[in-house]
């Protein structure tokens, strides 16, 4: 349902706020990839424009599986965990690509406390096959990435690959 193009503003003013996170936590120096880039990676490309050094994977349209071996300082899933069929295995999977101290940021829509999930919109597109509260990012940082965590918004929230003290 998203219209995935660089020149589309309404979806770059969609993904800005994500750009914005990464550009006030990121220097232009660190190494990002974009897990799940997709057929228009519109946040890789609104970050190039400010520097950024991007990588792209996607299993559909960017499968080039020889950047999963190398370590990154950031990592960006926009509207892509939802898709996830194995989120721990996945989860794993980005964190031992990030570099010590790098940072996984997010967006996704979280499922909010006050509504019947029945009635929840987000569920009705067929792809989304997982879904988070504020709880299971909270689990997802102790259990699976052991990190610390910062949620920013209803679908905004970033990983911190920074051992508990």
């Amino acid at each position: 349902m998203h219209n995935n193009d660089v020149e589309d503003p309404n979806y770059r003013k969609f993904v800005q706020p994500l750009v914005e996170l990464i550009t006030s936590r990121q220097k232009r120096e660190d190494r990002g990839l974009d897990f799940g880039a997709g057929p228009g990676p519109v946040v890789s490309k609104m970050l190039e424009l400010q520097g950024f050094h991007m990588t792209l994977y996607d299993p559909y349209f960017h499968p080039d599986t020889v950047v999963l071996e190398r370590s990154y300082d950031f990592i960006v899933s926009c509207e892509v965990i939802e898709h996830f069929y194995e989120p721990a295995k996945t989860f794993s999977q980005l964190e031992a690509l990030l570099a010590k101290g790098g940072r996984l940021y997010c967006r996704t829509t979280l499922i909010p406390d006050d509504i019947e999930f029945s009635r929840w919109h987000y569920k009705n597109e067929i792809t989304h096959v997982f879904f988070y509260h504020r709880e299971t990012v909270a689990w997802i940082a102790h259990n699976i990435l052991k990190c610390n965590y910062t949620i920013i918004d209803k679908n905004l929230f970033y990983f911190c690959m920074k051992p508990f003290s």
